[in-house]
Protein backbone atom coordinates (compact mmCIF):
# COMPACT_ATOMS: atom_id res chain seq x y z
CA UNK A 1 0.00 0.00 0.00
CA UNK A 2 1.25 3.77 -0.89
CA UNK A 3 -0.17 6.98 0.05
CA UNK A 4 0.94 10.56 -1.25
CA UNK A 5 -0.03 12.88 1.75
CA UNK A 6 1.45 15.32 -0.68
CA UNK A 7 3.43 15.28 -3.70
CA UNK A 8 7.11 15.37 -1.95
CA UNK A 9 5.81 12.56 0.47
CA UNK A 10 5.29 9.06 0.43
CA UNK A 11 3.86 6.60 2.87
CA UNK A 12 3.94 2.79 2.23
CA UNK A 13 3.48 -0.70 3.68
CA UNK A 14 4.14 -3.97 2.25
CA UNK A 15 3.98 -7.60 3.99
CA UNK A 16 4.84 -10.96 3.36
CA UNK A 17 3.05 -14.31 4.95
CA UNK A 18 3.94 -17.60 4.06
CA UNK A 19 5.46 -20.72 5.21
CA UNK A 20 9.40 -20.85 5.46
CA UNK A 21 9.40 -24.37 6.76
CA UNK A 22 10.75 -27.72 4.88
CA UNK A 23 7.12 -30.14 4.15
CA UNK A 24 6.47 -31.72 6.37
CA UNK A 25 7.68 -28.59 8.94
CA UNK A 26 5.40 -26.08 9.18
CA UNK A 27 6.79 -22.11 9.81
CA UNK A 28 4.67 -19.46 9.34
CA UNK A 29 6.38 -16.17 8.74
CA UNK A 30 4.43 -12.47 8.75
CA UNK A 31 6.70 -9.66 7.78
CA UNK A 32 5.78 -6.35 8.08
CA UNK A 33 7.96 -3.32 6.32
CA UNK A 34 7.21 0.43 6.65
CA UNK A 35 8.76 3.70 5.28
CA UNK A 36 8.27 7.45 4.21
CA UNK A 37 10.42 8.76 1.99
CA UNK A 38 10.41 12.87 1.66
CA UNK A 39 11.72 14.97 -0.69
CA UNK A 40 10.68 18.18 0.01
CA UNK A 41 13.70 20.32 -0.24
CA UNK A 42 15.79 21.21 -3.64
CA UNK A 43 18.09 18.43 -3.82
CA UNK A 44 17.65 16.52 -0.93
CA UNK A 45 16.19 12.88 -0.72
CA UNK A 46 14.77 11.36 2.53
CA UNK A 47 14.08 8.09 3.94
CA UNK A 48 13.15 6.44 6.94
CA UNK A 49 12.44 3.03 7.55
CA UNK A 50 11.05 0.27 9.46
CA UNK A 51 10.73 -3.50 9.36
CA UNK A 52 9.79 -5.96 11.46
CA UNK A 53 9.25 -10.23 11.07
CA UNK A 54 7.64 -12.65 13.11
CA UNK A 55 8.09 -16.62 12.72
CA UNK A 56 6.93 -19.88 14.63
CA UNK A 57 10.12 -21.11 15.95
CA UNK A 58 11.94 -24.58 16.06
CA UNK A 59 12.18 -24.05 20.28
CA UNK A 60 10.15 -20.90 20.92
CA UNK A 61 7.06 -20.40 20.19
CA UNK A 62 7.95 -17.22 18.11
CA UNK A 63 10.59 -15.68 17.09
CA UNK A 64 10.66 -12.41 16.21
CA UNK A 65 13.56 -10.15 14.37
CA UNK A 66 13.26 -5.95 13.40
CA UNK A 67 15.11 -3.59 11.72
CA UNK A 68 15.46 0.51 11.39
CA UNK A 69 17.18 2.59 8.71
CA UNK A 70 17.67 6.25 7.78
CA UNK A 71 19.00 7.44 4.33
CA UNK A 72 19.71 10.98 3.20
CA UNK A 73 20.84 11.70 0.21
CA UNK A 74 21.92 14.96 -1.25
CA UNK A 75 22.29 15.62 -5.09
CA UNK A 76 25.62 17.51 -5.74
CA UNK A 77 25.06 17.89 -9.26
CA UNK A 78 23.07 17.09 -12.44
CA UNK A 79 25.28 13.19 -12.56
CA UNK A 80 26.54 13.36 -8.75
CA UNK A 81 24.81 12.64 -5.88
CA UNK A 82 26.06 11.55 -2.27
CA UNK A 83 23.90 9.32 0.35
CA UNK A 84 24.52 8.01 3.63
CA UNK A 85 22.62 5.55 5.79
CA UNK A 86 22.19 4.38 9.31
CA UNK A 87 21.01 0.92 10.09
CA UNK A 88 20.00 -0.99 13.21
CA UNK A 89 18.84 -4.76 13.23
CA UNK A 90 18.10 -6.94 15.97
CA UNK A 91 17.49 -11.15 15.64
CA UNK A 92 17.53 -12.34 18.72
CA UNK A 93 16.47 -15.87 17.81
CA UNK A 94 19.33 -16.24 14.81
CA UNK A 95 16.04 -16.18 12.55
CA UNK A 96 17.29 -14.47 9.56
CA UNK A 97 20.89 -14.64 10.36
CA UNK A 98 22.96 -17.07 10.94
CA UNK A 99 23.23 -16.97 14.89
CA UNK A 100 21.34 -14.36 17.35
CA UNK A 101 22.78 -10.98 16.95
CA UNK A 102 22.09 -7.09 17.10
CA UNK A 103 24.02 -5.21 14.37
CA UNK A 104 24.09 -1.31 13.59
CA UNK A 105 25.86 0.41 10.97
CA UNK A 106 26.34 2.89 8.48
CA UNK A 107 27.17 3.39 4.36
CA UNK A 108 28.23 6.25 3.03
CA UNK A 109 28.18 6.34 -1.28
CA UNK A 110 29.08 8.41 -3.93
CA UNK A 111 27.03 8.03 -7.54
CA UNK A 112 27.58 9.20 -10.43
CA UNK A 113 25.26 8.68 -13.96
CA UNK A 114 27.01 8.09 -16.53
CA UNK A 115 24.27 8.03 -18.92
CA UNK A 116 20.17 8.34 -18.89
CA UNK A 117 20.25 4.53 -18.37
CA UNK A 118 23.53 3.98 -16.31
CA UNK A 119 25.21 4.51 -12.99
CA UNK A 120 28.66 4.15 -11.28
CA UNK A 121 28.83 3.98 -7.76
CA UNK A 122 31.44 3.62 -4.79
CA UNK A 123 30.60 2.64 -1.56
CA UNK A 124 32.25 1.99 2.18
CA UNK A 125 30.04 0.44 4.91
CA UNK A 126 30.86 -0.73 7.94
CA UNK A 127 28.88 -2.74 10.59
CA UNK A 128 29.08 -3.53 13.88
CA UNK A 129 28.00 -6.38 16.05
CA UNK A 130 26.73 -6.42 20.17
CA UNK A 131 29.41 -9.75 20.42
CA UNK A 132 32.28 -11.47 17.70
CA UNK A 133 30.90 -12.44 14.87
CA UNK A 134 32.40 -11.69 11.61
CA UNK A 135 34.72 -14.00 10.35
CA UNK A 136 38.08 -12.83 9.59
CA UNK A 137 40.91 -14.59 7.48
CA UNK A 138 43.18 -16.12 9.79
CA UNK A 139 39.84 -17.92 11.41
CA UNK A 140 39.80 -15.20 13.68
CA UNK A 141 36.38 -13.14 14.51
CA UNK A 142 36.03 -9.69 14.92
CA UNK A 143 32.99 -7.27 16.23
CA UNK A 144 33.11 -4.92 13.28
CA UNK A 145 32.75 -5.73 9.60
CA UNK A 146 33.63 -3.19 6.47
CA UNK A 147 33.13 -3.11 3.08
CA UNK A 148 34.38 -0.95 0.04
CA UNK A 149 32.61 -1.58 -3.07
CA UNK A 150 32.23 -0.46 -6.77
CA UNK A 151 29.31 -1.39 -8.87
CA UNK A 152 28.10 -0.43 -12.19
CA UNK A 153 24.40 -0.69 -13.07
CA UNK A 154 22.16 -0.23 -15.97
CA UNK A 155 18.33 0.57 -16.05
CA UNK A 156 16.08 -0.83 -18.69
CA UNK A 157 12.96 1.30 -19.23
CA UNK A 158 11.63 4.76 -17.87
CA UNK A 159 11.88 6.48 -14.67
CA UNK A 160 15.30 6.16 -13.62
Amino acid sequence: MESRPREDWTISYANYYGNEGLQPVQQPRFFQNFYTHFEGLPSWKFTLGFDYGIQAGLIRPVDYWQGATLSVRKTLGERLALAGRLEQYADPAGTILVDPNRLSGYSLNLDYRTSAQSLFRIEYRQLASDRPSFLLPDAGVSRFNSALTASFSLFFGEGF
